[in-house]
This record gives C-alpha cells, structure tokens and sequence, in this order.
C-alpha cells in the first residue's frame, strides 16, 4: 500500500555513523530512490503493517 502523496514542507537532519550512512546509500541506490525516499518508503511500509497488526488502529 502506497503512502499518500504528501507536500514536502519539513526538515530532518540525523547525524549517523559513517557505515550506517554508506549501508543507507547502498540500500537506496539498489531501489532506485533517493536516501529521503528510501527511508520515507520503509517507514511507512514498517507503519502500515504495524498498522495492520494492531487492527488498524494507530498509537497515539
């Protein structure tokens, strides 16, 4: 299931490890997306299915 489309408004920045940011470059390039695509991709999907499990029903 797609995420909805969404107007790209806000900043995050992250500081990582220099294996965590190559292992991201790596993972996203193999997809085909760029890093803020990547990580924006994956967590919806891990939301959505976590989702899933608890019935539909979102943590506040």
């Amino acid at each position: 299931m797609k995420a909805p489309k969404r107007m790209k408004t806000a900043t995050l920045n992250l500081r990582v490890s220099p294996d965590f940011k190559e292992r991201l470059e790596e993972e996203a390039d193999e997809t085909r997306r760029s890093v803020t695509n990547y990580i924006e991709a994956t967590l919806w999907d891990v939301w959505n299915r976590k989702d899933q499990v608890n019935g539909g029903k979102r943590r506040s």
